[in-house]
């Protein structure tokens, strides 16, 4: 079981020394109470990690310099009586064009995810 209260096939464990680990994924199985279980590489997710503070990516909300909170959407200043005048209309909190500001089309959001991936890969290497 894991958090979510629901089961799963999948055990995450970690070892001591890089050769064990090697060597284990070298045989492809690990013995766990007499049974044999298949075994892969752990690979990290590579998540965009953002802050919902000002909607640009690089940072989470802790770490924000910017002095006040945004509109998710509209990326005004975001504050009580801001939903009743909202524009609707999206811009982009990277390249200040009409989409959302983490939209996948976004250039910004493409390079981003593309260095995120090579990072991933040379930290797997």
């Amino acid at each position: 079981m894991y958090s979510f209260n629901r089961p799963t096939k999948y055990i995450r464990f970690t070892v001591s020394d890089l050769a064990e680990y090697e060597d284990a994924l070298k045989l492809g199985r690990l013995s766990i109470a007499n049974r044999l279980h298949p075994i892969t590489r752990y690979l990290p997710a590579n998540k965009l990690t953002f802050c919902t503070n000002c909607w640009q990516i690089g940072h989470v909300r802790s770490s924000c310099n910017s002095s006040a909170r945004k509109c998710r959407v509209c990326l005004e200043v975001f504050n009580r009586d801001h939903n009743g005048r909202c524009s609707g209309s999206p811009r982009c909190a990277q390249c200040g064009l009409d989409h959302h500001s983490l939209d996948p089309s976004c250039k910004y959001i493409q390079n981003y995810r593309q260095k995120l991936n090579q990072e991933v890969k040379q930290a797997v290497r």
